[in-house]
């Protein structure tokens, strides 16, 4: 039966008596005077240095942490594969938030920290442990850039045996371990995601969550438990938070699997509590919209992005969400300006599929306003070298090759050219014709792109990802190619 359970990546038994702890002083005193703490005190004080981004950011930087680490790594040996699992989270929660800080000694301890990691992949193999804790370790390993390890070899051959005993948090962190390490093993993501619809029956709201955000990180686009995960939110909005509803939403939209309809609904659910809502939120429901085709005249939207104030220094995701929402919606009024401006203020640290749906902002931005955008060099560097990777993507894509493959008999098409500031994946100058594809890594459903190169004097369409997965044969998909140049003349 669905419910709205939360399954913890944490065992309970290991954190069924806890110490509290009040600060960082708190952590780091419990090892002045005493190196023989307990196991369970150790795991808490860690607990506690990864309990939110304000306190990781402060760990990373005491002088004292390399103390902590030490003494964890001294008795690795003596730990469980429970405790080894946890840690693993934990550490890799205070490295990440290195990410953000600007400092030798912070490069140091997250130097430090990754090899004590390294430590525990060695040891899990060593002893053995759940399919549970391995796929933790494997996954914390791989998001810190662990390479070479035989963890992975090891998660794979004991997942792959113990499949039976894998719950939906082991499958989505080996899904995403994969997806870190840029590995594409088609018989084992397709095991993994067979098990996943195997065990939706008994899916919590957070099951739920979680597995859309792995299918969206990966790309994996897996029709059958993407309708099975759409048909669980759905039909049990009510057994969901306001934040899973706006996280479901954010990610069906990106794997281009909810209709304006459909995000409707969920607003209309969301509505009352709106207003209470945190800035990240708005705007990934603002996103969400977006990317679901709603109306870029729908009042309901309109009045919460016009609800909206740049007076703080927001998380560059955030801000991009903000960004793309305004120019979907040509919001392009002061508070947009001072989210550019916050925006390229920082340090390009974003992934490729988000920074191309803030290029497809910031060009729409350009081309339809009077805003100033002023791009550092890197920002203009970090950008052009994502759409050139974009461009190799597109190329193994098979939808692509598959519709080059039509077009080019016409003879009239060039591909992957520019036509102003957007890569356009099929052109014909002379009739002034563009074509994109949509695939399964684009976030973008190509909304704002089409929108400009039509007033760039161009007539343009979109291979659609799912219509294009329907086509079963060479004659059907001619036959789809064929409809799409003939709406151009319509």
């Amino acid at each position: 039966m669905f419910g709205i359970a939360f399954r913890s990546l944490v065992r309970r038994s290991e954190v069924s008596v806890s110490k509290s702890f009040g600060s960082l002083n708190d952590c780091f005193k419990l090892f002045e005077t005493n190196n023989s703490v307990p196991t369970q005190e150790l795991y808490d004080a860690f607990k506690y240095l990864a309990s939110d981004t304000t306190v990781r950011k402060n760990a990373i930087k005491d002088e004292r942490y390399p103390s902590m680490l030490k003494q964890l790594d001294t008795r690795l040996s003596t730990l469980n594969s429970s405790y080894l699992g946890n840690f693993a989270l934990r550490l890799l929660l205070l490295s990440q938030s290195n990410s953000y800080l600007e400092n030798d000694r912070n490069d140091m301890n997250a130097e430090q920290t990754k090899k004590v990691l390294e430590k525990i992949a060695t040891t899990m193999i060593d002893k053995g442990g759940h399919v549970k804790e391995i796929t933790q370790v494997a996954y914390a390993a791989a998001s810190l850039g662990v390479v070479n390890h035989p963890i992975f070899d090891y998660e794979k051959q004991q997942l792959t045996l113990n499949i039976d005993l894998a719950t939906p948090d082991s499958l989505n962190l080996s899904l995403q371990t994969a997806f870190k390490r840029g590995t594409r093993d088609r018989v084992y993501l397709a095991l993994l995601c067979e098990k996943l619809t195997e065990l939706t029956d008994r899916f919590t709201s957070n099951d739920v969550v979680m597995t859309l955000r792995s299918l969206s990180k990966t790309g994996l686009l897996k029709g059958f438990l993407l309708r099975r995960l759409f048909t669980l939110m759905m039909d049990n909005l009510d057994q969901f938070t306001e934040t899973q509803l706006i996280q479901s939403s954010y990610r069906l939209a990106t794997l281009k699997f909810f209709t304006s309809n459909n995000f409707k609904t969920v607003f209309n659910v969301l509505k009352p509590k709106i207003e209470e809502m945190p800035f990240h939120l708005k705007v990934e429901l603002l996103a969400a919209s977006c990317l679901s085709n709603v109306e870029t005249d729908n009042e309901d939207m309109l009045n919460l992005l016009d609800s909206i104030k740049i007076d703080k220094d927001y998380d560059l995701l955030n801000l991009s969400d903000y960004i793309y929402a305004s120019a979907y919606y040509k919001r392009y009024g002061d508070q947009l300006q001072k989210a550019v401006s916050n925006m390229t203020s920082k340090t390009p640290f974003i992934a490729r599929k988000y920074a191309l749906l803030a290029k497809e902002a910031l060009d729409t931005i350009s081309l339809e306003s009077n805003l100033k955008i002023n791009l550092s060099d890197s920002w203009k560097e970090a950008l052009e070298n994502f759409e050139r990777t974009e461009m190799e993507k597109m190329e193994n894509q098979p939808i692509y090759q598959e519709s080059k493959k039509i077009l080019e008999s016409t003879g009239k098409f060039k591909f992957l050219q520019k036509v102003g500031p957007f890569l356009v994946s099929f052109v014909d100058d002379e009739r002034k014709l563009c074509i994109d594809v949509e695939h399964s890594n684009l976030i973008s459903n190509l909304s704002l792109k089409l929108r400009n190169l039509n007033a760039l004097g161009y007539k343009a369409a979109v291979v659609r990802y799912w219509e294009w997965r329907r086509l079963k044969t060479e004659s059907a998909q001619a036959s789809y190619i064929s409809k799409l140049l003939q709406s151009f003349s319509e």
